[in-house]
């Protein structure tokens, strides 16, 4: 956990409790609503439920997207990547599902086991315990254009954290599996675009090439990571001395840019340079004209 780039998203996000309203056809309204179809399967198969109720229980939340006015397109993109989760994975049946959406606060300790004044916040997608292996993981659920590469996950010290953080609780965590859904569809996993194909080679047309569809493995993946206790305690050290350094009378708010995460893993970006130009006033401004709001209620 870096302190470099985080100190003023910090402050707007977590002091300020700036927050914006996840718009289902932005990437991250869609990973939203993609966590919540994710929700509704795994809290019914923690329940014993086998395959109709587990797709009943989606079935019933992808009615609550069309019944609050969601985007038909992003839920039909949904629908698609659902069926492809459950061809792909099945019911998990070498899972024991332990928890689903796992909210956990953890007090940080110094070097010497002493208590922190700092918790860590954790919002923990799955928890499960391997039936054959007696492994317990925790799972993070990511959508994305494109599947990550494996040193973007090697460097993310989010599941580290909160490998500690559930080993710090009393769990034997094993490790964090990323598991991962593609969102981009090409023109081959559009039925409408292969019919169309099909009727142009029916009536003698020259349809072009044959649009292929992707293989489920090109559409998903899980990426297992095991953390040594060396490790985790590492990177739990390191968020500690992050996190006095944001609390720290000498931390001014500063900007540290950084053009690999600025641009595409901060929803701050345009406000966070406005303000650099003007003002603080003038950027807290026009996070509210963007549709921000404080909301001092979320974990």
């Amino acid at each position: 956990m870096s302190v470099r780039g985080t100190l003023h998203k910090h402050q707007l996000g977590y002091v300020e409790r700036w927050t914006q309203p996840k718009d289902e056809r932005t990437a991250a309204g869609r990973g939203t609503m993609w966590h919540q179809i994710l929700d509704s399967h795994y809290t019914a198969l923690k329940h014993g439920g086998g395959k109709r109720e587990v797709t009943g229980a989606v079935a019933e939340r992808v009615q609550e997207f069309r019944q609050a006015g969601k985007d038909p397109e992003v839920i039909d993109l949904l629908m698609w990547m659902y069926e492809g989760y459950l061809e792909k994975w099945g019911l998990d049946d070498e899972w024991e599902i332990l928890r689903v959406e796992y909210k956990a606060v953890v007090p940080l300790r110094y070097a010497n086991g002493r208590l922190s004044r700092f918790d860590l916040k954790m919002v923990i997608d799955l928890v499960v315990r391997n039936r054959r292996t007696g492994k317990v993981w925790l799972i993070d659920h990511k959508s994305h254009a494109n599947l990550p590469k494996e040193r973007e996950l090697e460097l993310d010290d989010q599941f580290g954290l909160y490998t500690w953080g559930l080993r710090e609780m009393g769990h034997n965590v094993f490790g964090a599996i990323y598991n991962t859904a593609r969102t981009q569809r090409n023109k081959g996993d559009k039925p409408d675009v292969v019919e169309e194909w099909h009727r142009k080679k029916a009536a003698g047309e020259k349809p072009g090439a044959f649009p292929k569809s992707q293989t489920l493995e090109e559409r998903f993946d899980r990426y297992l990571m095991s953390r040594t206790p060396v490790e985790v305690d590492n990177i739990a050290q390191d968020a500690l001395a992050t996190a006095r350094t944001m609390y720290s009378k000498q931390n001014q708010g500063e900007r540290h840019t950084n053009n690999d995460t600025c641009k595409w893993k901060c929803d701050f970006t345009e406000a966070c340079l406005l303000g650099r130009k003007t003002s603080g006033e003038r950027e807290r401004a026009f996070l509210g004209d963007i549709g921000f709001r404080q909301d001092f209620t979320r974990h």
